[in-house]
């Protein structure tokens, strides 16, 4: 089997994943989920294989209930050329996602039905991945641009900062406009910058794994 493929044997669905995909079935929604699942994989996957065509040391590729994760053992001791890649290789799936979804629909293979949930799906994670939050991609992609006019730790503390910020900024509008979810979202993210959860997850232990070189994650 070629190292691509041994990537399959490092997914790790976690347990309340399973409960999601049972609650979907009860409520009729298991073809949405399953949509979600999907995107959600195939974007990881984009980070797993570009980090494997680098050679870097991947631990696992986790799908959880509402996102997922690819964690690897490394840190510091990459160009900011492999990192850029591994970054975007994650959000780059959108494109193809949704330009396959388009040909599907357009040649009438699957209904609209169908395309335009898939579509709204992809557009939603693919801008949401790409806010400039630590630690999604677009977090990522800060850190890496800052990482280019001052020191490494510099580069964290402001990434964090600004994270910290714009997390909050996003939390008052959205719980201003009384959107339940979205505001439980924002505190979400606003506690994982605020706390230094992202960051420091990745400085220490990016999710958590005793190594010499801190485990990182990309979301």
């Amino acid at each position: 089997m070629s190292e691509y493929g041994k990537l399959l044997f490092k997914i790790r669905v976690h347990p309340t994943l399973w409960f999601v995909i049972g609650i979907a079935i009860l409520t009729a929604h298991f073809i949405e989920v399953m949509m979600l699942l999907l995107i959600v994989f195939i974007h990881e996957m984009g980070h797993a294989v570009c980090a494997q065509h680098f050679k870097w040391r991947i631990k696992s590729i986790q799908l959880l209930p509402f996102g997922g994760a690819v964690e690897t053992e490394e840190y510091g001791n990459k160009s900011l050329k492999e990192d850029l890649a591994v970054v975007l290789a994650g959000p780059l799936q959108h494109v193809w996602l949704i330009g396959a979804a388009f040909l599907l629909y357009f040649f009438t293979i699957i209904p609209y039905e169908l395309y335009q949930p898939f579509l709204y799906m992809n557009l939603m994670l693919l801008i949401f991945n790409l806010l400039p939050i630590w630690p999604l991609d677009g977090g990522r992609l800060l850190f890496i641009g800052v990482s280019l006019y001052c020191t490494f730790l510099e580069a964290q503390k402001h990434t964090l900062h600004f994270s910290a910020v714009f997390a909050f900024l996003a939390f008052f509008d959205l719980a201003h406009s009384g959107s339940a979810q979205f505001e439980h979202l924002a505190h979400h993210l606003f506690h994982k910058s605020f706390t230094r959860h992202g960051m420091a997850a990745e400085v220490l232990c990016v999710h958590p794994l005793s190594f010499a070189a801190p485990l990182r994650a990309y979301e």
